[in-house]
C-alpha cells in the first residue's frame, strides 16, 4: 500500500505484487477519520486474504509513507501499532517511477500508486520506520519543529544581512575596512548611531528597519541555541559536539534528520541515504562517478558544513583531503570522501553511543 499525505487529506492505493491496483481510499487528516480508516482498512485485508484463499499469518501488507515525519507522523505511528511493516519512501522515487510512464498524469491516487509499486522494486533500498522512543516522542517531534524554525531564521538572517550589505556599500563604500567585524558589535551601534542622525532619509530609514530585524532575528538564534543545547545535554546525545566541526545547530540537525540510527542495518545503507556514495554512469570503456539524487539534501548539506569547518580547523581532515586530491581526484570528490568519512564515524557514534575518538591514521 502506498500512501501519499497532505496536510488536510491522504490518499492510498492497495496493489498486488504485479503491481495491479486493488483497492484505494480516501480520508481527511484527523483523528476519527484515521481511526475510521484503520478499521475499513482492516476489514478490507481480512476479506481480500479470505476471498483469494491465503492463510492469515501468509500475506503481510507493506506500507509505504512519503512524508511519514511530517503530515504523515500520525498515520505512521498508527500503522506501526496496527503491525503493519512501514517504509518511508523518498519523492524522488516516485518521480523517477513517473518518468518511465507513457502518461505524465499526476494525482493524488497516481502518486499513491507509483509509491506502492516503489515497495515492489526497491523495498532494500527503504528505510524501515518503527515504534522507537525518537519516533513516536512528542519532545523528539519538538526537535524537528525546532530545527525546522532555525533553518528558516538562518535564511531570514541571511537575505538581511544581503540587503544590509547593499546599504552599507550605498552608504560608504570603503564599510568593510573600518571594522575587524562587517556585524560585530561596534560596527552595528556605528551604523545605528549614524541611521538616527540622518533619520530623515528614506534610505537610513531603510538601515534602521533592517538592523531593528536583524537584531531580533539574533536573540531568536541566541535562545533557540540554548534551547537546543538544553535538548541534546537532556537526551544524552551532547557527546555529537565532541566530533570537531559539530556544534549545537549541527548536533541537533544531525538528530532531528537521523532520527534513529537503528533504522540502517550498516553504515554502507547510512552513507546512501546521506547522498555520499557517488552513483556510477557507464558506457561501454567509459565510466563516471556523480552525485548520488537520491538521498536526504538536509542531512547531507549538515555533513557538507562539517566537512568545511575540519578542513580549516582540522589538520588530519586537510590531510585526507589533499591524499584524495593526490590520487587525481576532484575537489567535489575529495569532498564527498571527506563527508563519507565523517558519515561513517558519526554512525558508530551513534550506534555505540560514544564520543569521538580520534585516531592517528
Amino acid at each position: 500500500m502506498g500512501i501519499d499525505t497532505h496536510k488536510y487529506e491522504h490518499t492510498a492505493v492497495v496493489i498486488n505484487r504485479f503491481e495491479e491496483q486493488l483497492t484505494s481510499f480516501n480520508f481527511v487528516n484527523t483523528p476519527s477519520a484515521l481511526h475510521n480508516f484503520l478499521n475499513q482498512l482492516s476489514h478490507w485485508h481480512s476479506q481480500y486474504r479470505q476471498d483469494s484463499y491465503q492463510d492469515l499469518n501468509s500475506s503481510q501488507m507493506l506500507v509505504g509513507i512519503e512524508g511519514s515525519h511530517h503530515h504523515g507522523f500520525e498515520l505512521a505511528k498508527a500503522l506501526i501499532q496496527q503491525d503493519y511493516l512501514v517504509y518511508e519512501v523518498n519523492s524522488i522515487y516516485t518521480k523517477s517511477r513517473r518518468g518511465y510512464g507513457t502518461s505524465w498524469d499526476k494525482s493524488d491516487e497516481i502518486d499513491a500508486r507509483l509509491i506502492a509499486s516503489v515497495l515492489t522494486r526497491h523495498l532494500d533500498q527503504l528505510p524501515q520506520l518503527n515504534l522507537n522512543p525518537a519516533f513516536v516522542s512528542a519532545d523528539f517531534q519538538s526537535l524537528v519543529e525546532a530545527v525546522a524554525y532555525l533553518e528558516d531564521l538562518i535564511q531570514t538572517q541571511t537575505r538581511i544581512k544581503n540587503k544590509l550589505h547593499h546599504l552599507f556599500h550605498l552608504l560608504d563604500s570603503k564599510y568593510r575596512s573600518k571594522f575587524k567585524a562587517v556585524f560585530g558589535y561596534q560596527a552595528l551601534k556605528y551604523w545605528q548611531r549614524r541611521a538616527y542622525r540622518h533619520h530623515h532619509q528614506l534610505q537610513y530609514q531603510h538601515l534602521l528597519s533592517l538592523l531593528r530585524q536583524y537584531n531580533s532575528l539574533q536573540k531568536q538564534l541566541s535562545n533557540l541555541d540554548q534551547w537546543l543545547k538544553f535538548w541534546l545535554i537532556n537526551h544524552r546525545f551532547d557527546f555529537l559536539l565532541t566530533l570537531p566541526g559539530v556544534g549545537v545547530r549541527n548536533g541537533a540537525k544531525l538528530m532531528a534528520y537521523i532520527q534513529d540510527i537503528n533504522r540502517f542495518s550498516n553504515q554502507d545503507k547510512f552513507c546512501r541515504y546521506v547522498g555520499c556514495v557517488p552513483e556510477q554512469h557507464s558506457s561501454g570503456t567509459r565510466t563516471s562517478f556523480h552525485k548520488a539524487k537520491m538521498s536526504h539534501k538536509q542531512l547531507y548539506r549538515t555533513f557538507y558544513s562539517i566537512a568545511l569547518t575540519q578542513l580549516k580547523l582540522v589538520p588530519s581532515a586537510k590531510e585526507y583531503y589533499d591524499k584524495k586530491l593526490d590520487q587525481h581526484k576532484t575537489k567535489k570528490q575529495a569532498r564527498r570522501s571527506l563527508i563519507k568519512n565523517l558519515a561513517v564515524i558519526v554512525y558508530q557514534m551513534l550506534k555505540h553511543y560514544q564520543s569521538y575518538q580520534p585516531t592517528n591514521n
